[in-house]
């Protein structure tokens, strides 16, 4: 390792140039300057300062060397990793010599994550109870509350599994390499089964590997505990998507865990010894939908044993009943067999090159003054002050946990409580009980004339059953809740709608005068859209919005960011009543597209139709009820009206005629009224041109940046595949056929 100048090293950093043949042709005022800025330079080099931030062997040094630091004995090395919660660092124990790995939580991050202190008390719950060869083990834990930071010291990991697929091409394993990790992921799986522990996200990730190669199950980040181990139903829906069970996906209100653990280990093995998932999606509904339907299958390259399909057949049965156990997994032929060893092709363990720790000790040795010691440490067993839980974020719709005990028809024994928020990779919420909903409305609270909105619950998935609406459905419960008329779902790209469904969920939330509820122009849209997102930070909605599709029209992107809309307001909406036509002003929506401007009327909010308040009840039965129309508002008839003055036969026979300019101008207003409609219709029928050449401009567009992308990669080669080019060229999108030979064969002889 380079060494770094400390402060017994003599000679500058760098070398200044001084008197050269080029001052010959400098003037003397110009010498003069030269000298000056030389010797300011050369002032600022010569102290003991690094200027630069260098890099080297992963160790950041701004400004000058960071001195050693010694926590509760244990030397502090360089960070190793990075999570939501804290980062984790290498340490050295100094009495013992043993390497460990100490993951910091500052308190100050923790409370600013809705649900955060609960997590990692909970974590800390599942962590004490962990001895076991094959899963990750706390060796202990403390806090320092000047820092306010809490440290857990682990055992060190040299890198995890995925950590080695990624580091070779192509990333997979042989059987013999696979055979030896999963066979310690199923003891550790079993253990943690056998205590009551379900983990809820095996993956290759969170499979670490240690000096010796032995693999720990580490990641206690979304696990729960079951006081019974045979009762260990979840009801919480979370951990990464790409390896969730089909029953958690599908929306069931409960689940088996081990079968949740089981059938994430069958993705894993399938990541293993293919490179791939057995289920992907370009969007979260077509991989749930996968999951849900389609059988995997093996990669025409990738050649696997008979015995290793029928393991991961087992493991991957839709139906939790029928799925492997992990003693059946254990009994089968391809763990009990012999696998043949081939030295060549094994992924070897990353060279770990501690020697920076030697430095560092070295640098102790010469300099004790400037080691930080930090001794003023307590043991954390795994409760947080009062002083941290007080400034805590806490919302009921986002850390109040929820319990759920035995129903009828089969269930969990023993009653589950559930946090709303556990972590950033995805929960399906809790059922919208009237305890829930009475919660909600009590979290809406006013101080100061203000309103406090409530956190959002959020939802991380679709769930792509019969549990959705089809899409006529979906357009009813719309227009039900919003009392709109949408005839289609595309209509909903404008993002009115939305800013009235967040304003029904979360009462002040939206700016209701900045909405437009029914502009044509497309920068209204997005400045609708900008609303709705500047609502999901206000609550803390973890989704992201693709405006950019959104906005086009299309009835797929619109239908899909519709389908989980409706799942994420059957989790927040608490029952309470609102009148959506109020909150719009009275304007309809949509209009008309071909309704001229002068004939959109704004309903004065004294004088409003109004229905009975919107309450959409029907969520729970999937077929929301039509809203009853208005009572029509009573008028005076014209015969029962009082003249303003009596009039003889005598004096109507001799009254003046009535000019005939009004009729003339009436005339006149009429003509003129249905020009202007034809030009509204010309101006409609214009954007719609403007619009799809538009849109044709950027499907071109996308094709000729594509080959230009290809062009770019194959510089240096200096070879194009001609058919990737080709496909580029011919792949279509909706509204753009594929053209036929004879038109092709035309363009050519016309050319």
């Amino acid at each position: 390792m380079a060494k770094h100048r400390g402060k017994g090293d003599d000679g500058p950093r760098f070398t200044l140039p001084h008197d050269s043949d080029e001052d010959d042709g400098l003037t003397e005022e110009e010498r003069q300057h030269k000298e000056v800025t030389l010797a300011a330079l050369s002032n600022v080099f010569s102290k003991d300062l690094q200027i630069f931030h260098t890099m080297d062997d992963q160790i950041d040094e701004v400004w000058g060397n960071k001195p050693p630091k010694i926590i509760c004995s244990y030397l502090f090395g360089r960070e190793i990793g990075l999570g939501s919660y804290g980062k984790v660092k290498e340490v050295l124990h100094r009495e013992t010599g043993i390497r460990r790995a100490v993951k910091i939580m500052k308190d100050k991050k923790i409370c600013k994550i809705p649900g955060g202190l609960s997590n990692v008390e909970r974590e800390f719950r599942v962590l004490e109870k962990l001895d076991h060869p094959n899963v990750i083990k706390l060796i202990e834990s403390f806090r320092i509350d000047e820092k306010e930071k809490v440290y857990y010291i682990f055992e060190f990991c040299v890198t995890s599994i995925q950590g080695l697929l990624d580091s070779v091409e192509p990333s997979r394993m042989n059987e013999y390499q696979a055979h030896y990790y999963f066979t310690q992921l199923v003891t550790g799986l079993e253990y943690l089964h056998s205590i009551g522990i379900t983990h809820k996200d095996i993956k290759p990730q969170n499979l670490m590997v240690t000096e010796e190669n032995v693999l720990k199950i580490a990641d206690f980040g979304v696990a729960e505990i079951h006081d019974n181990p045979e009762e260990d139903w979840c009801f919480v829906f979370n951990g990464t998507p790409a390896l969730q069970a089909p029953e958690a996906v599908a929306g069931e209100k409960e689940y088996r865990g081990r079968c949740l653990d089981i059938w994430a280990s069958g993705t894993s093995l399938f990541r293993l010894v293919t490179g791939v998932y057995p289920f992907d999606g370009n969007v979260m509904m077509k991989l749930f939908e996968n999951i849900l339907h389609q059988q995997f299958k093996i990669p025409k390259d990738v050649e696997l044993s008979a015995e290793l399909v029928e393991l991961i057949t087992g493991m991957l049965t839709k139906d939790p009943e029928k799925r492997w156990t992990t003693a059946m997994i254990k009994k089968c032929k391809w763990m009990t067999e012999f696998h043949e060893v081939n030295q060549e092709s094994l992924i070897p363990l990353p060279e770990v090159d501690n020697s920076y720790l030697d430095d560092i000790l070295e640098q102790i040795e010469e300099n004790p003054d400037d080691v930080v010691i930090v001794d003023r440490a307590t043991q954390f067993k795994g409760v947080y002050p009062s002083s941290v839980q007080d400034r805590t974020l806490q919302t009921p719709a986002t850390t109040r946990n929820f319990e759920y005990d035995r129903i009828a028809d089969g269930g969990p024994s023993s009653s589950t409580q559930a946090a709303l928020n556990q972590d950033d990779e995805g929960i399906y919420p809790p059922p919208n009980t009237p305890a829930v909903k009475e919660e909600k409305q009590k979290s809406r609270k006013h101080h100061k004339g203000m309103l406090l909105v409530a956190m959002a619950v959020n939802v991380y998935t679709t769930s792509a059953t019969t549990d959705n609406l089809s899409r006529h459905e979906m357009l009813q419960w719309v227009n039900d809740c919003l009392q709109s008329q949408f005839s289609k779902i595309e209509e909903l790209h404008t993002g009115a709608g939305y800013c009235l469904f967040m304003e029904i969920l979360f009462p002040g939330a939206v700016p209701l005068k900045k909405v437009k509820w029914n502009s044509r122009n497309e920068l209204d849209w997005l400045s609708n859209w900008k609303i709705v997102l500047t609502a999901f930070k206000d609550v803390q909605v973890d989704k992201v919005i693709p405006v950019e599709k959104l906005i086009k029209g299309k009835f797929q992107d619109n239908f899909e960011f519709l389908q989980w809309f409706h799942k994420f307001f059957s989790a927040n909406y608490d029952g309470h009543e609102y009148s959506p036509i109020d909150y719009r002003g009275g304007e309809p929506l949509p209009i008309d597209p071909k309704t001229p401007a002068s004939n959109i009327k704004k309903t004065s909010s004294g004088n409003l139709n109004r229905t009975t308040p919107a309450k959409p009840s029907a969520l729970a039965t999937r077929k929301p009820l039509v809203p009853k129309p208005a009572a029509p508002v009573s008028r005076p008839s014209p015969q029962a009206a009082t003249p303003l003055a009596k009039s003889t036969p005598r004096a109507s026979a001799t009254a003046r005629p009535a000019p005939t300019t009004n009729n003339n101008n009436q005339a006149h207003v009429a003509k003129l009224e249905k020009e202007l409609e034809e030009l509204r219709n010309q101006l409609t029928d214009m954007d719609e041109a403007v619009g799809g050449l538009e849109r044709e401009r950027d499907f071109y567009y996308s094709k000729l940046r594509s080959i230009e992308v290809m062009c770019q990669d194959n510089e240096t080669g200096g070879q194009l595949d001609v058919q990737k080019i080709l496909n580029v060229l011919y792949e279509t999108e909706e509204g753009f056929a594929v053209p036929t030979d004879e038109a092709l064969n035309g363009s050519n002889n016309d050319g």
